[in-house]
Parts: structure tokens; C-alpha cells; sequence
């Protein structure tokens, strides 16, 4: 388990300076069954990192090909169309992206969690969906503060102050999302909270700008009883995002 933190640590670094091949050659020593999640994720998105759109598409499908031969058809279809949808984007294709993003919704069954709804919220904005926009909110329900927190947010989005800011494609949001994405997993399983904060963080130092995300850790860190890193989270963000 050292070893592979070590090895996250080592390939996360990369990746936020965009040293691509020094990130893939990382990650590519990465143990365990987790590495089959990060190494094809990483590649995909040094290669996009590195402008080769094609070679990036390609891996992605190679990379649904072999997950399909092993994990659940579901699961696995959603990781790889909010993918597909992030690499559309990335490289400037709104329709092929709002296409995919679409899909994903469907496979989700519109139980989105608030993040994923944040981001394609704000995708729609961005490129003036906003009719999808509107729709995605109607047929979006949480329960509790999620809820509410979901209903300002929308709000502030819906009256066009400038919340499309917090979710902007790159490599290293991408590679972010995997990590938070590996979070929830173990969220979820509701085992190993200190690997599940590992995880949260690395996701968070490649994705410093985006306060939402960084609010979403503090919350699910308080929800897990890890109070003083909750609150160490919560001081840390200088603009809430809602």
C-alpha cells in the first residue's frame, strides 16, 4: 500500500506539471487491481495532454474493451462515457460532448451525484444549452442540505452569475475526477476513510481552482468523522461556490 501511494503521489506530480511521459512511466509501476482504473485513465489523458486527439480515443476504447471483458456493463459504461464526454469537450467538440454527457445521464438513471451535476450544468452553460440546462434541473431530486445546496446552485447558475468556472476540462481535472471517482468507491464501501482522504486529496492538488470540489471534500470528510480535516477543508476555500 506504501508503494502505491508513493507511485499516486509520484504520477499525480507529473501530471500537474503536464511532464506526460514521466506520468504514464509512473503510473505504469502502480501495483494492484487499482492500477487497471488509473493506468488507462492516465494514458488517455497524456495523450490528450499532448494534443493527439485520435491516439486519445482510441485508448479510451481500448480501454472500454478490456473493462467490459471484466467488470459490470453498467458501471463500467458510465466511467467510460463521462470520459468520452470530457475528451469531447477537451477538444473544443460541444455536440459529440452534450451527446455523450446525455448518455451518461440515461445510464445513470438521473441519480447524478451533485458534482457530476455540476458539471454538466455548468457544460451546458457554457456553450448555451440551455433548454437541456433546465431540463437536467427539473428531473434532478437529493434529499437533505444536498438539495438545497442543489436549488442555490442552480439558482446562481440560472440567473448567470459566473459559476461556469468551476469545472474547465483538462489532463489534470480529468485525472482528478478518476481520483475522486476512486473516493466514492470506497465512500460507498464506507471501509479504509484514510485511503478514501488519500485519494480526495490528490484529486483535490490537481484541481486547485475548483472550489466546489474542494467544498465537496470537506463535506464528505465531516460525514466520515474526520472533523479537523473537514475543518481544515472549510477554512482552506476562499470563494464557496454556492
Amino acid at each position: 500500500q506504501e508503494t502505491n501511494t508513493t507511485g499516486i503521489v509520484k504520477t499525480v506530480n507529473y501530471i500537474a506539471k503536464s511532464e506526460y511521459e514521466e506520468a504514464l512511466k509512473s503510473a505504469k509501476n502502480i501495483k494492484g487491481e487499482i492500477k487497471e482504473l488509473i493506468y488507462p485513465t492516465v494514458k488517455i489523458w497524456t495523450l490528450a495532454g499532448q494534443g493527439k486527439k485520435k491516439e486519445a480515443f482510441a485508448e479510451l476504447e481500448t480501454f472500454n474493451v478490456e473493462k467490459n471483458k471484466k467488470a459490470e456493463e453498467d458501471d463500467n459504461n458510465a466511467y467510460y462515457t463521462y470520459n468520452k464526454a470530457m475528451l469531447y469537450e477537451y477538444f473544443s467538440m460541444p455536440e459529440d460532448a452534450k451527446r455523450e454527457y446525455e448518455n451518461y445521464i440515461k445510464i445513470s438513471n438521473n441519480n447524478l451525484s451533485f458534482y457530476n451535476y455540476s458539471a454538466i450544468m455548468e457544460f451546458y452553460f457554457r456553450n448555451d444549452y440551455t433548454k437541456e440546462a433546465k431540463s437536467l434541473s427539473a428531473r434532478t431530486y437529493y434529499t437533505g442540505n444536498t438539495q438545497d445546496a442543489k436549488n442555490e446552485y442552480t439558482k446562481q447558475l440560472m440567473s448567470g452569475q459566473d459559476n461556469t468556472q468551476y469545472h474547465k476540462i483538462s489532463p489534470q481535472t480529468a485525472v482528478s475526477d478518476m481520483l475522486m471517482y476512486i473516493s466514492s468507491l470506497l465512500s460507498h464501501l464506507k471501509a479504509n476513510p484514510e485511503m478514501m482522504y488519500f485519494y480526495m486529496r490528490m484529486a483535490s492538488y490537481l484541481n486547485q481552482d475548483n472550489t466546489f470540489l474542494q467544498y465537496l471534500i470537506a463535506l464528505h470528510l465531516d460525514l466520515f468523522g474526520l472533523h479537523q480535516e473537514a475543518l481544515r477543508s472549510f477554512e482552506d476555500i476562499k470563494n464557496p461556490p454556492y
